[in-house]
Order: structure tokens, then sequence, then C-alpha cells
């Protein structure tokens, strides 16, 4: 639900995508609905996920947010050894704001955030717990601005941050 297009360059780039040496994945986020709340919640066997998205000021601004966790994790604990402890999950979290000034210029701004988590701890035949931890994720912050100053001419303006984070702790 948080995603509205996604195209795969293996070659070729547009210039858009700078002097890029591998492939590209260009990734679309919906903009919201301008006119309704609504949303969707799905329940799985291993991940479940919520999208709710609708007007912050109707026919003007609107926002999309989606999240993700998987609970692997928790479905595993009650089978597992009492002396070890085995666990994996992830989430994400997708948040977009879209507020249209007139029909010529838009501004977006984009949020995201994923983690991944393993942890393994157990008891061998010594007297210590033996285990490792692992964090890594990802955290994006962008900001857009769309100018149409005329019909063939489109201005694209975009501010980025990104920050990767792996930790990994070994006990």
């Amino acid at each position: 639900e948080a995603v509205k297009k996604v195209t795969l360059f293996k070659s070729s780039f547009p210039a858009r995508f700078g002097g890029r040496l591998s492939s590209v994945i260009d990734v679309r986020t919906n903009d919201g609905d301008m006119q309704k709340y609504h949303g969707t919640l799905s329940i799985g066997l291993l991940t479940s996920k919520i999208n709710l998205e609708g007007p912050i000021v109707k026919g003007k601004t609107s926002f999309n947010i989606s999240a993700r966790r998987s609970y692997l994790d928790l479905i595993a604990k009650p089978f597992m050894p009492d002396d070890e402890e085995y666990s994996y999950y992830f989430y994400d979290i997708n948040a977009k704001i879209n507020h249209k000034f007139s029909d010529r210029s838009r501004i977006y701004l984009s949020v995201y955030n994923g983690k991944d988590h393993f942890a393994a701890n157990y008891d061998g035949d010594t007297d210590s717990k033996d285990g490792s931890t692992m964090n890594w994720g990802n955290t994006i912050v962008s900001a857009r601005w769309n100018y149409i100053q005329q019909p063939s001419v489109q201005q694209h303006n975009r501010l980025l941050q990104q920050l990767f984070i792996r930790r990994q702790l070994i006990q």
C-alpha cells in the first residue's frame, strides 16, 4: 500500500540518477488520498502490516503512513529450550506528507525507517553464557518540491538525508 510504482534500471540509466555504477531501483510511494480517510490491516502468519491515508487539509494536504513487522521471534519463543534464545525480527515504517500549493506547485516530505534484529544466546557445556546480538537498519528523510513552470518545463528540487546503522554486540 505504501508503494505506487517500482522501476528497475539494469543499465543505461536516465541522467537524473547521476553517475551510478550499477543497477538502480526507482521506488515511488503513494501520495495519500486528499479527499477521504481509509486504511488497510493485514495479519499474516509471519508478518503484519497496516496502512492509513487521508487528508490533513481536504483537497490541499494529505498523508500516507505504512508500518510492517515480522513476529517470528514471538512465534518461536514457546518452542525454544529455556536456556536458549534465538530471535529474529524486522520492522519498517514509511510516512509521506503531500501539500498542494497550486496546480503547478507541490511539496512532499517522506520518511523511511527500517530495522533488522538478530540475537542468539545459549548455554553451552561451560559455566558461561555465549551469544551475540546484531542490529542493522536504515533511516531516510527526504523533501521534494515540484514546480511546473510551463507544461513542457518542470523543476524538481530534492533534499535527502540517509543514515545506515549497523551495530553488532557480541557477549
